[in-house]
């Protein structure tokens, strides 16, 4: 067992995976991502349960940042939620473990989109195929998302950003970005990198200190503080 508190001496930032929860390993087909736990027994583990366990081991709550998933977990040969399934299900690039990006999960026609806004998690199913497929919609990354800021955890991300959808109104990163207040409350600093001796001429064009616009923790994390 992990000691947290121990931990927490020596770190200054935690980076917690709310996502993976469940998946062809389960059981039943089961929420792959919750927040909270379903009364219905339809999740077996979730978010809000681990991160009061990393809470109350004394770990300061904007050490914290929240990472959600760009992708999901299918089930084939399943009458839905909490029910036995055949084995994992779609995925586009024939992931074996059925885990498919986000932006090739078939949404509309047979494959209907169910969110449960309590325990914040969503899902498509077919009951022509009877396939299920566990992720993250943009109403359900808002409603985590308006959560964290509640609890002043330090902030939100993401896995995997090339996974995300390109329209507006989609995108997971954008949703959040947004909810979190948008490009004013991004960290205006220079840019450190200095190659202005370099032959190349892209690179010299882009040494010069200039202001940019980035999360204060770099990658594609979207921090509140």
């Amino acid at each position: 067992m992990v000691n947290i508190a121990e931990l927490n001496n020596y770190l200054d930032f935690f980076s917690f995976m709310g996502y993976d929860m469940g998946g062809s390993f389960s059981k039943v087909a089961t929420h792959a991502a919750p927040f909270f736990m379903a009364t219905d027994g339809s999740t077996e583990f979730c978010l809000a349960d681990g991160l009061e366990m990393y809470l109350a081991a004394g770990v300061l709550a904007e050490k914290i940042n929240v990472l959600g998933p760009i992708y999901g977990h299918s089930f084939a040969g399943t009458d839905g939620l909490g029910k036995l399934f055949t084995g994992p299900g779609y995925s586009l690039w024939g992931d074996p473990n059925g885990v498919p990006d986000y932006n090739s999960i078939p949404i509309g026609g047979d494959n209907v989109v169910f969110e449960d806004e309590k325990i914040m998690a969503s899902w498509t199913y077919n009951s022509q195929t009877r396939g299920m497929i566990s992720f993250d919609t943009p109403r359900i990354v808002e409603l985590k998302t308006q959560y964290i800021m509640s609890r002043t955890i330090g902030g939100i991300g993401f896995w995997a950003i090339n996974a995300d959808k390109w329209t507006y109104a989609e995108n997971l990163v954008n949703t959040a970005f947004t909810i979190l207040g948008g490009t004013s409350v991004l960290e205006q600093v220079n840019n450190h990198l200095g190659y202005s001796s370099s032959k190349y001429p892209n690179i010299r064009v882009l040494s010069f200190c200039q202001p940019t616009c980035c999360p204060p923790r770099g990658w594609f994390l979207v921090s509140i503080t």
